[in-house]
């Protein structure tokens, strides 16, 4: 397992696709104020077969939409691994999850 990759995981589409994917998958938790805004981090591993395991809240910003976030990472497609030496291997990934309030 790694902490750092000489090539980091990257979500595959690149940012264009990941912001696309939280834009249609990540809900407003119906029971939290409109007026509340901040971060969640979220950390995994990207495996070598790109798969998504493992996340946890490492970050909270409140419970209820640290739940949205996990629930939103547990739905992501598979990402391109990060690398050594070109080869694909196991590494950690943090994702940092924005909840901004409509103002």
């Amino acid at each position: 397992m790694y902490g750092e990759c000489e090539k980091e995981p990257s979500f595959l589409g690149g940012n264009k696709a990941y912001k696309q994917f939280f834009n249609e998958n990540i809900k407003w938790p119906y029971k939290a104020s409109k007026k509340l805004s901040g971060k969640v981090f979220i950390k995994f591993i990207v495996e070598k077969d790109s798969k998504i395991t493992h996340p946890v809240v490492v970050h909270s910003f409140n419970k209820t939409f640290d739940a949205e976030a996990l629930r939103a990472v547990n739905k992501m497609p598979k990402w391109e691994p990060g690398l050594n030496n070109k080869k694909p291997v196991r590494c950690y990934y943090y994702l940092p999850i924005s909840f901004v309030a409509n103002q």
